[in-house]
């Protein structure tokens, strides 16, 4: 069962199958949807990383805007893919960062 405000309590189990209940399940990011924030609240670059600890564990963790028409699950699938790329040792932000200083020096030089 499962509470979701303007729906109701809902029977997952009976609405899509027992496969999709799952026992257990690990949990890697939590994304936290903001409505109206103010968009120099929020991280832009994303070189910084923000954690929330439940039951003694970090958890990764990442604030999204969400306004009336954004495709909120095309967001977060986008951050869930870029944070599995950051598990990984891929960094977005450093490589723009590292790209730009580059083009920075390079201009300067020559």
């Amino acid at each position: 069962m499962i509470e979701i405000r303007g729906l109701g309590i809902l029977n997952v189990a009976a609405l899509f199958g027992v496969s999709a209940v799952r026992l257990s399940k690990r949990l890697d990011l939590i994304v936290e949807l903001v409505r109206g924030a103010k968009t120099e609240d929020l991280e832009r670059v994303g070189a910084n990383s923000d954690t929330r600890e439940i039951m003694g564990l970090k958890i990764g963790r990442v604030a999204l805007p969400v306004e009336p028409g954004r495709d909120v699950a095309g967001l977060i699938e986008l951050a869930a893919i870029n944070f599995k790329l950051r598990t990984f040792g891929y960094n977005s932000a450093v490589e723009f960062d590292q790209r730009l200083l580059k083009k920075m020096t390079d201009d300067q030089l020559g």
